[in-house]
């Protein structure tokens, strides 16, 4: 009896020894994505519309967001569709209904967000968000609205927080229309030079055309709004003149030092800017294996025809994921958090950016007074010379130098206006000398 119970132990010991490697074998429940290529990607499905879908899948000790057209896609797996619905408790009446909460209506100016996470820990991440340009209000252009001098006075805003206060993510939300390429050297080295050696900088983009691009070039990790375009970085100069020769020699050889410094291949930039026949460049085509690696041709050998030879390349955001620009696709500063991997987060030196939406509204106030005032300007030195007498003739004249030093003052507030629109001291100079000739004698 005691043998027999003795075999029964240890068969029950078997069993459940069996059991428990059966439980630890199982593979843990994934979302699937099935390619029209054959193949299976294993993961997390963290986005999808009626167009892409992207799924975070592990490489390595590393995960990583692969995004694809639902025209690449055969089928679709989720978790959520062989998991059993979860049980759910019958509501309990509550005898006080809850007041109405009121919601403020998202701005047109910027996207609606999530409450942004905030939490005591002392290991969340510290992110600061700095603005550069505004389309909607026409305040984006590279050079006089995004200007370097301006965010290095953002980044010294920054700099001098409290160590417990400073950033460890700078993140540069980027919405421009593109600008002056003059400016474009002196925001290039600010960003690799004066940024990215204290702070993980970003960039976050609504829209990037052009110069604006080209200024997002150096960052190493680009994230893009739902409806975000970057590229299009062709060169005119002047009346609208498209730049050629040594100029453009030039700055094509800068933007590829600039793709370096970001680790982007420079055949990308390179179909962003040119399809002129004094600077061929092949066809861009890519691969992009199981994991979402990238492989660039310079030509077209490679199973996804980028660009032409003959267009000019401008990437929306889902491109961009698909074809490793950008790390994902974030409408809101919690999912910009995400992307970054940052569990817990919070905001910090909104002085930064208050800086510079200070500095972008007044200089397109300074942009609109200046205007008035040069016509004001213009006026008394009409009804001066019309004056019936030299006192009436000198007030005039008092009047225009009045008005002139207005406008120096305003130049001082908005510097980016002395260069971009030169409202330089010369020319303030030559004004006055011209307005007092009008001085009765």
């Amino acid at each position: 009896m005691r043998n027999a119970l003795s075999r029964m132990n240890r068969l029950f010991a078997i069993v459940a020894t069996l059991a428990l490697v059966a439980l630890a074998a199982t593979p843990a429940l994934a979302d699937k994505v099935h390619t029209k290529d054959g193949r299976v990607l294993e993961g997390e499905i963290v986005r999808e519309s009626s167009s892409f879908v992207t799924i975070r899948v592990k490489v390595g000790d590393e995960e990583k967001d692969i995004t694809l057209f639902m025209s690449e896609v055969a089928s679709v797996e989720r978790t959520a569709d062989e998991a059993p619905a979860p049980k759910t408790e019958p509501a309990k009446a509550d005898p006080k209904p809850a007041k109405p909460q009121a919601v403020a209506a998202p701005s047109n100016n910027k996207p609606a967000e999530q409450p942004k996470a905030r939490s005591s820990s002392a290991g969340a991440t510290k992110i600061a968000f700095i603005t550069l340009g505004d389309t909607k209000n026409g305040k984006d252009m590279v050079g006089p609205y995004v200007y370097a001098d301006a965010i290095r006075s953002s980044l010294k805003i920054l700099d001098e927080l409290p160590e417990d206060q400073k950033p460890e993510i700078v993140v540069l939300w980027v919405d421009s229309g593109g600008g002056a390429l003059v400016e474009l050297e002196p925001l290039n080295r600010l960003v690799q030079y004066e940024m990215k050696p204290k702070y993980r900088t970003v960039a976050w983009i609504r829209s990037a055309i052009s110069a604006a691009a080209m200024t997002s070039w150096p960052c190493e990790e680009i994230i893009m709004m739902t409806n975000a375009p970057i590229g299009a970085c062709t060169a005119w100069s002047g009346n609208l003149q498209k730049m050629d020769g040594p100029a453009l020699g030039e700055l094509l050889k800068h933007m590829r030092e600039v793709s370096r410094w970001g680790k982007k291949d420079p055949l990308i930039m390179q179909a962003m800017q040119v399809c002129e026949p004094d600077f061929p460049r092949n066809d861009l085509s890519a691969d992009i294996d199981e994991h979402g690696n990238v492989t660039w041709y310079d030509g077209p050998e490679g199973q996804y025809m980028v660009c032409k030879k003959t267009d000019i390349l401008t990437f929306n955001s889902i491109d961009a994921v698909k074809f490793g620009l950008a790390k994902g696709i974030a409408d809101t500063k919690d999912e910009v958090a995400a992307l970054l991997g940052c569990k817990e987060w919070i905001e910090v030196g909104p002085e930064a950016n208050d800086f510079q939406v200070r500095f972008r509204d007044n200089l397109k106030l300074s942009e609109t007074k200046l205007g008035e005032l040069l016509q004001k300007i213009n006026i008394a030195l009409q009804f001066a010379q019309g004056a019936q007498t030299e006192q009436e003739r000198n007030a005039q004249v008092g009047r225009a130098l009045n008005y002139l030093r207005q406008m120096r003052a305003m130049v001082r507030k908005s510097p980016s206006l002395e260069f971009y629109e030169q409202w330089t001291k010369e020319r303030f100079d030559a004004m006055e000398e011209q307005i007092k000739a009008n001085r009765a004698r």
